[in-house]
């Protein structure tokens, strides 16, 4: 899926407040690195697991600490309403 050139798929979006980064745009930046401090390829699917987890620790994270401090209890409703931004 996100391999695909279609334009009716969406761009694959972090599901953290705060952060507007796609999968689709981590893996294309020059020079990423997985945790084993191998290249991404700018190809690669959301189902390979260093790769996306990758995308969770030097991407997502930044936003997530913050927010997370920030919210230390969820509100439910709040979420499914997409209210946190």
């Amino acid at each position: 899926m996100t391999n695909t050139w279609n334009p009716a798929v969406p761009p694959l979006s972090s599901p953290i407040p705060g952060d507007d980064s796609t999968f689709q745009s981590f893996r294309a930046k020059a020079g990423v690195m997985d945790e084993d401090d191998k290249p991404i390829a700018p190809d690669v699917s959301i189902g390979d697991f260093n790769a996306r987890w990758a995308w969770i620790v030097q991407e997502q994270l930044k936003y997530y600490r913050p927010w997370s401090d920030a919210h230390q209890i969820i509100d439910i409703k709040m979420l499914l309403s997409g209210g946190y931004k």
